[in-house]
C-alpha cells in the first residue's frame, strides 16, 4: 500500500500543487479521496484472510480442502485486484 500511496500522491501533487499552498491542500484532499476506498478494501480483505489462515482444528482442515479444491490459479486470481493495480 505504501508504494501505491506514493505513486498516487506524486500524481496528485504533480498536477497543480507545487505552485501554491491552496493547490497542495487540494491535492492532498484529492489523494485522500482517491485512496480511501481501496485502502479500506485491502484492510478488510487482510483481516478476513488473517481469520481464515489462522484457523485451527477441523476448520483448518476444511479450509485446506477448500483451497486444494479451488486450485492454485483460482486462489491466485482471487487477489488479482490487489496485485494487478495500476495508477
Amino acid at each position: 500500500m505504501a508504494i501505491e500511496d506514493a505513486a498516487v500522491l506524486a500524481q496528485c501533487l504533480s498536477l497543480e500543487a507545487a505552485e501554491s499552498t491552496a493547490g497542495i491542500t487540494a491535492a492532498l484532499k484529492q489523494y485522500g479521496r482517491m485512496r480511501e476506498g481501496r485502502v479500506r478494501r485491502v484492510q478488510r480483505t487482510a483481516r478476513q484472510q488473517g481469520r481464515i489462515y489462522h484457523l485451527g482444528g477441523p476448520l483448518a482442515i476444511a479450509r485446506d480442502l477448500a483451497i486444494r479444491a479451488l486450485g492454485t490459479e483460482r486462489m491466485l486470481a482471487r487477489q488479482d485486484w490487489i496485485y494487478g493495480w495500476q495508477p
